[in-house]
């Protein structure tokens, strides 16, 4: 897999639990922003009560059983969630104007989930860049959760969403990867994928945001012992070098895993008139200086994938050749 890490996430096993003095009603929750941590951030937490004043009631705050807190109104808290394969244990005390004690609790337990994506579109052999993405290319995403040693990343449940819309048919037990066809034309789109094991323990959430990019045109020339010269892109104004020189174009973030995808219509252009190319491959054009003198002439091609109406790209390049001052006869 060609991708990296775009996004380091985390975990976090936050269910409020109530612990009733005298039946319902008498309870308090206790809530942890941000709900998600990730191992070291800032946590603050804070409790609520259904049935009392909590501004005027004593409250005691306990991490893993040490008295960390404690006062009249003492609503909210802050600590720092654990290092990776830790946990905190929060705990909250508070005495109702009965003289009853009533607590909640919850479990901080930091995770890493980290999401890989690949683009399925084209680029050269040799490449040092990543594939990126193009309007209605397919993309991969995989998700890798990390809830410590022994936990089984095919048995975890994985909830995928776009845009926030939850894609039913891609999550499920053991669906860690996410294959997905187009973004939305002309902006971001959001993946984010939630992950818990069969009991609800462990949970956590990953997420990344996909740019789709537009394709593009880049021409090299094909020197005759050496091949095509692809440290050195074809841009502006190119002088030809021989009586005749052969470019190539190569289709840049285009769907597809070949140059001539046969998806990709390539249509050539000199000085405004179409003009034929090799019937074989027709992204590459063979350019002839048969006349005497110089002279200048605009070559634009134009692809365009029959089966994506919004992938296609254009270039232009002057092609300058002889002495100046005599028109093109290529």
């Amino acid at each position: 897999m060609r991708g990296k890490i775009l996004f380091a996430s985390f975990l976090l096993f936050s269910l409020p639990i109530f612990l009733n003095a005298q039946g319902f009603g008498t309870g308090i929750e206790v809530t942890v922003s941000p709900s998600s941590p990730r191992p070291q951030e800032a946590v603050t937490l804070r409790v609520q009560g259904f049935s009392f004043d909590l501004n005027r009631a004593p409250i005691r705050w306990f991490v893993n059983g040490e008295l960390r807190k404690s006062g009249v109104g003492e609503r909210e808290f802050s600590t720092t969630a654990p290092s990776l394969g830790s946990s905190l244990r929060v705990e909250v005390l508070a005495e109702n104007p009965n003289g009853d004690i009533v607590s909640a609790s919850t479990v901080i337990q930091p995770s890493e989930i980290t999401l890989l994506w690949e683009a399925e579109t084209y680029t050269p052999p040799f490449y040092r860049g990543k594939a990126l993405p193009s309007h209605s290319s397919t993309i991969k995403v995989t998700a890798f959760p990390n809830f410590g040693a022994g936990t089984n990343p095919n048995t975890l449940i994985y909830t995928w969403r776009q845009d926030g819309v939850v894609l039913g048919s891609k999550s499920g037990t053991g669906k860690q990867t996410l294959i997905l066809r187009g973004t939305r034309p002309f902006s971001d789109t959001s993946i984010s994928v939630d992950v818990s094991n069969q009991s609800g323990s462990l949970s956590g959430r990953g997420f990344l945001t996909l740019s789709p990019k537009n394709p593009e045109i880049i021409l090299y020339e094909e020197h005759p012992t050496l091949g095509v010269l692809l440290e050195r892109a074809l841009q502006g104004e190119f002088e030809l070098p021989r009586s005749e020189t052969t470019l190539v174009a190569y289709p840049y973030f285009f769907s597809g895993d070949v140059r001539s995808n046969p998806s990709l219509e390539y249509k050539w252009s000199l000085n405004g008139s179409e003009t034929n190319t090799d019937a074989s491959d027709a992204s590459s054009i063979t350019l002839r200086h048969t006349g005497e003198g110089g002279g200048t002439s605009s070559l634009r091609l134009t692809i365009q994938n029959a089966q994506e109406i919004l992938q296609s790209a254009q270039r232009q390049l002057q092609i300058s050749f002889g002495n100046q001052g005599e028109q093109s006869r290529f």
